[in-house]
């Protein structure tokens, strides 16, 4: 998966052909699932649709859902931003390591490979209200 990602940014970033967002988009479906579902063959994780703002938002995560991950989100972050770092085989190793940083059950602490490079700062206490809402949300479905 990595090399593909790195092949096509490389081939992209040097012309001026513009893939249009439905390749993008299948590319990016394709690969996430194949990085969602090695997680949750080796790890025991889940896949689960997840609602914020009226979106869905498709992870796999963890079996006390501490964790979690945005595969489609991360492979199109990467496909369409040149500045974004590649780190999902650095994920899945982190994963297989249990070398994550501390998150308690029911957490959703989501786990991105796909990190965007943002001259747009969130506060600390803008995520964590973010990401309340994210588990307030997930734990009335769940009931």
């Amino acid at each position: 998966m990595s090399n593909f990602i790195n092949s096509w940014r490389t081939e992209h970033q040097s012309s001026t052909t513009v893939e249009d967002s439905e390749t993008i988009t299948e590319i990016s479906l394709t690969l996430g699932t194949a990085w969602g579902n090695a997680i949750v063959k080796e790890f025991g994780w889940q896949w689960v649709c997840v609602e914020y703002e009226e979106q869905d938002f498709y992870a796999v995560v963890a079996p006390n859902r501490a964790y979690g991950c945005l595969p489609f989100n991360d492979v199109n972050s990467l496909l369409t931003n040149p500045q974004a770092d590649s780190c999902a085989v650095l994920l899945f190793n982190m994963i297989k390591a249990n070398n994550l940083p501390f998150a308690a059950a029911n957490q959703y602490q989501m786990l991105r490979f796909g990190a965007r490079r943002s001259n747009i700062e969130i506060s600390e206490d803008e995520m964590n209200e973010m990401i309340s809402d994210i588990v307030q949300e997930v734990n009335q479905q769940n009931g």
